[in-house]
């Protein structure tokens, strides 16, 4: 099965997943892309906001959004950044780099998508 074909797959199957679940799944601390601030807090080593999702915004949050609560959270430079643990297994290897911004990986990118 071509490369192309196996990622629509499971992105497909993602979708219908997640399509009967009520919450996000399991918000993680960031793991990929970090720094460390004074307080010790991981935060991501570029703002999430400076790189776009390849995918739409809506599916990037369908996969990989965190609760409204986390997301306050992570307004706080004093917390560690959390993002949702599906950006770390299986699934967020074959289309994470998609939703660059939603995982905050905007560090991994090999061109650049800045928004201005």
């Amino acid at each position: 099965m071509r490369r192309g074909a196996t990622i629509l797959l499971l992105l497909s199957f993602t979708l219908i997943t997640l399509a009967y679940e009520e919450e996000p799944a399991e918000a993680v601390v960031i793991q990929r892309c970090v720094s460390s601030n004074e307080n010790g807090a991981r935060r991501p080593s570029v703002p999430p906001t400076s790189c776009s999702n390849s995918m739409g915004d809506d599916d990037c949050a369908t996969m990989f959004g965190v609760s409204e609560e986390i997301q306050k959270q992570n307004e706080d430079e004093n917390n560690s950044y959390k993002v949702n643990s599906t950006c770390y297994n299986a699934i967020g290897r074959a289309v994470g780099s998609q939703c660059r911004s939603m995982c905050a990986l905007c560090c991994e990118h090999g061109e650049l998508s800045i928004r201005l």
